[in-house]
């Protein structure tokens, strides 16, 4: 967009060296910067959402701030229904009878089921990079061996494997990628993920 804009300036008579012109291309920048962060804050709100729900009724001892279902906002964007079903899921296993049921392997887990009713996917990569866990819409392939990989075209500069290479010495830390494909272009099924990692 700023280099659109500047292009634009320069067409219709500004000079590089005007003032004018440097506050016009510092004013889009930062209203293209803000813009952006806006953005993904929306993009990524529901996998927030969704990530305080399932902590929240999971067996581990938390601090985290449950979203309320029935908040307008929800509401209006379609994400009432998920949270009830986690809600209502949580609510079921705590009793005697669905403890004994969830126990038995072919029963699908608490966030099988949710991943289930949700366009959002969860991947778990375990310490040597493998990965441990897979949702049902998740981007993987298993290959003849039985091991999954992360099926997605990274067109960006740093693709997931460069950056979880750069980071393992890290103790903790965060990446985002948007507009991923899974698929080439032309392809039917094409998908395009919005990704946020985190790696401890």
């Amino acid at each position: 967009i700023t280099l659109a804009v500047a292009a634009t300036l320069l067409f219709a008579g500004f000079s590089l060296a005007t003032f004018s012109f440097v506050i016009i291309l510092m004013t889009v920048a930062l209203l293209t910067i803000g813009l952006n962060i806006a953005l993904v804050n929306i993009i990524l709100s529901p996998v927030k959402y969704l990530t305080a729900a399932l902590t929240h009724v999971s067996d581990e001892p938390n601090d985290v701030t449950p979203p309320n279902s029935n908040a307008a906002k929800f509401e209006q964007d379609g994400f009432k229904p998920l949270l009830d079903l986690i809600y209502s899921m949580a609510a079921a296993q705590s009793t005697p009878t669905a403890t004994a049921d969830a126990a038995t392997p072919s029963q699908p887990s608490l966030v099988d089921t949710a991943f289930q009713h949700s366009s959002a996917a969860l991947i778990i990569f375990d310490q040597s990079g493998a990965i441990s866990y897979a949702s049902q819409h998740a981007p993987v392939t298993t290959d003849e061996s039985g091991a999954r990989h992360l099926a997605l075209l990274f067109e960006a500069e740093q693709t997931f494997d460069a950056w979880h290479t750069s980071i393992v010495d890290q103790v903790r830390a965060d990446m985002t990628w948007q507009r991923i494909p899974d698929r080439m272009i032309g392809d039917e099924e094409r998908l395009i993920f919005d990704i946020s990692v985190s790696y401890e």
